[in-house]
């Protein structure tokens, strides 16, 4: 009998290590995976370009981001969008949209919910021709009303957001990929 209870513990106490050790790693990555979706993920650049598809398709920007739902974003998903559909939530950014006119928008992209600091902002300015880009650290709750279209360089600058390089969209780039001279700013800049 005493043989038979030692033979039981070595098979149990393995099973019980085994899994103790499963589900100190089950909690560890459950942990991770909670932390990583409440990052601010960055989608700006998908943004983007559905914006600039719709145009292609139309000849025009829309006058809101409900418009590229079953245009060119998949009708099937739900999106959380405010009333006026310039406002649009997801995976912790707001983008805030507005089109300046049938070949001109801006969006700013800001940061949300319990990890918000650790996100980037970004003002997109864009035309078919080309894209600017500001990019700073996430835009305090409080400055987020105060957001202008379009917005003058100081108040860029004083956001924290600089300028990264220009994109140009013409089908025929300069040598190496690099923005034109000539290359027109689809941003009205307020001095």
């Amino acid at each position: 009998m005493r043989n038979s209870s030692m033979k039981l513990t070595f098979i149990i106490t393995p099973l019980m290590v085994v899994l103790v050790l499963g589900s100190y790693f089950y909690s560890l990555w459950a942990a991770e995976v909670k932390r990583r979706d409440n990052l601010p993920q960055d989608g700006t650049a998908a943004l983007t370009r559905g914006l600039l598809k719709y145009h292609e398709k139309n000849g025009a920007f829309p006058e809101d981001l409900k418009s590229l739902v079953g245009k060119v974003w998949d009708a099937k998903k739900e999106r959380e969008f405010d009333p006026s559909g310039k406002v649009f939530r997801h995976h912790n950014v707001y983008y805030l949209y507005s089109r300046q006119n049938s070949h001109l928008f801006s969006f700013w992209a800001v940061p949300s919910g319990e990890r918000r600091e650790e996100g980037v902002s970004w003002y997109i300015s864009a035309s078919p021709n080309a894209i600017r880009r500001w990019k700073g650290p996430a835009i305090a709750a409080s400055e987020i009303d105060k957001l202008a279209f379009p917005p003058s360089v100081q108040s860029l600058a004083l956001l924290g957001l600089t300028e990264q390089s220009p994109t140009d969209l013409r089908k025929s780039p300069s040598p190496n990929n690099q923005p034109q001279k000539n290359m027109q700013t689809p941003l009205p800049i307020n001095k």
